[in-house]
């Protein structure tokens, strides 16, 4: 088992050393206007060896897709050039690095969206429980179905986003 997880593997057009790969992991080291920082550069740029696959923590796709403080974003230019700075350092290591996408849907929070917009989801049942401070979860708005097109536009567009920062491919966080 050792030996075929340091055996080399392609995925996609990207020719992997190994089959360690870094998984998704929510830091909250982004400003508060989801911009990642200097901290993320270098905790990515630590964790990166040659030919090897890290994935992004979960990277919000718009405004209105968040709900935690920190997390990063990936739909304004600001961030697009932070996050130039991992992938750049990443590839300068010789590592293979993708974004993983991600709107919160009923997970989220209206509070931080910029106009206290509803948080939407396919169907207007809240998530089970409550939130860390102990206050049960929203209930969604239900999305119309000309919205979810909406969705996939914006998921598409962060993908490019993604691709401008020099990211070599995506994920989709398909939870909540």
């Amino acid at each position: 088992m050792t030996k075929k997880a340091f055996s080399p593997i392609q995925v996609g057009r990207h020719q992997l050393q190994h089959r360690i790969v870094l998984a998704p992991l929510t830091r909250f080291r982004a400003t508060l206007e989801e911009v990642p920082t200097q901290l993320q550069v270098d905790y990515y740029t630590q964790r990166t060896s040659p030919g090897g696959l890290l994935i992004t923590e979960a990277t919000y796709i718009s405004t209105t897709a968040g709900g935690y403080r920190q997390a990063p974003g990936i739909y304004s230019s600001h961030q697009i050039e932070a996050w130039k700075k991992v992938t750049q350092s990443v590839h300068k290591k010789g590592g293979v690095i993708f974004m993983q996408l991600w709107h919160l849907g009923r997970a989220g929070v209206s509070h931080r969206n910029p106009n206290q917009e509803k948080i939407v989801s396919a169907s207007a049942i809240p998530m089970p429980g409550t939130k860390p401070n102990g206050q049960p979860f929203e209930v969604p708005r239900a999305l119309e179905t000309h919205e979810v097109k909406q969705i996939v536009q914006t998921y598409r567009q962060a993908a490019l986003n993604a691709m401008e920062a020099g990211f070599d491919g995506v994920e989709v966080h398909s939870a909540n």
